[in-house]
């Protein structure tokens, strides 16, 4: 779901920050059990979010316009404070809808009646997003604070087969068996979560193919996949053994950047260990250095990166246009009706990222993040 350039932007930036952090703690996880090692955290940055988007169709003379965007949610990783959604020179007010899949996940929708002055060949669009975002890592020793339990519905969500994670698969079944990813009965879920995570290291290449089929069954017949398809097959091992998992879909978010397309779109997963909570993963990460630490992939957030959606397989109810399915939603998707087609259209897409204050770790904080979980 992105481009060799952006790996290698997150695997320098990941090095670097490891380097400045200080990589030199004598504490090590005792991974045997979860409840020996914990997760710290720190808010790392306060920031605005926009993504500017602009659909340019030439061959149509639209009457109404549908325009679908990301609503992030609050979790371990980031603070959500707002998220807007407005159609540039038209006075709309957008809505929160649910995609119609089980998991029902929040989206912001907004439809358009275009007047005769209206924009009838081009829509601008642009989503804004307040975030505090979090560094989280791997320390030993348990947690000195009650970490919370997921709920029933949570469990159900981060367990499901889908289209996209499709664990179920015989295909995939079996390739489980042939690579030895099935958890012992005296294997507790943090360290099989490890070793999964050891073995499609070894196993694959980071190469980002634009129309790859990023089903679990299919990817783990390859020899390699981009970050959305090495997250998703690790998530679909974690669900396979029962233990709950989920894919963060987003964009990098450093401030101070700014980029044109997707070029800052990427994917994480995280796994959830009693005693322990959401254990962040970079996957594709790990797949590009092989030969770096693997700490600074398994069990550590930086805190630059804003999870847009969650999971796989969105369907959004397009009203007249259909129900359309997602894969993920990390940008602004739009529908146009009128005299003519979308034939020929042209998308642009910004994201440009802006400090709100100061950066919010401070030296003592981030000289704390160690590598604790070693392999």
């Amino acid at each position: 779901m992105k481009r060799q350039t952006t790996i290698n932007k997150s695997v320098q930036l990941l090095s670097i920050i490891s380097l400045l952090l200080g990589m030199c703690s004598a504490g090590r996880c005792d991974t045997t059990v979860s409840a020996n090692c914990h997760l710290e955290s720190f808010p790392t940055e306060h920031v605005k979010c926009v993504l500017k988007f602009s659909d340019t169709a030439p061959c149509l003379d639209a009457d109404q316009w549908l325009v679908i965007a990301p609503v992030p949610q609050t979790s371990p990783s980031q603070l959500v404070n707002s998220a807007t959604l407005t159609i540039d020179n038209a006075d709309v007010v957008s809505r929160t809808a649910l995609d119609q899949s089980v998991q029902q996940r929040p989206v912001q929708e907004s439809s358009l009646l275009v007047s005769a002055d209206g924009p009838k060949h081009s829509l601008a669009i642009t989503a804004s997003y307040d975030v505090v975002l979090t560094a989280r890592w791997l320390e030993p020793g348990p947690s000195t604070t009650p970490v919370p339990e997921l709920s029933a519905v949570e469990i159900g969500d981060d367990l499901l087969n889908t289209p996209t994670t499709d664990y179920t698969s015989p295909v995939f079944q079996a390739w489980l068996d042939k690579q030895g990813l099935r958890k012992s009965t005296s294997e507790g879920d943090f360290n099989f979560a490890r070793r999964a995570f050891g073995i499609i290291r070894t196993l694959y290449t980071y190469r980002f193919y634009p129309n790859q089929d990023r089903r679990a069954s299919a990817i783990c017949s390859a020899e390699a996949a981009d970050c959305g398809g090495l997250s998703n097959l690790f998530v679909a091992v974690m669900r396979s053994a029962g233990v709950p998992a989920r894919l963060d879909a987003g964009r990098w978010a450093m401030p101070g950047t700014s980029s044109n397309g997707l070029n800052a779109v990427h994917v994480k997963s995280e796994f959830y260990a009693a005693g322990i909570g959401w254990v962040p993963i970079e996957m594709s990460g790990a797949v590009s250095d092989k030969t770096g630490d693997p700490s600074l992939y398994f069990g550590r957030d930086t805190g630059q990166f804003l999870t847009m959606s969650v999971n796989t397989d969105y369907i959004i109810d397009a009203e007249q246009w259909g129900m359309k399915r997602l894969l993920a939603l990390q940008g602004i998707c739009c529908w146009g009706e009128g005299a003519g087609t979308m034939n020929g259209s042209k998308q642009q897409d910004a994201w440009i990222i802006s400090p709100i204050g100061s950066t919010l770790a401070s030296p003592g904080s981030a000289a704390s993040m160690t590598a604790s979980a070693r392999f």
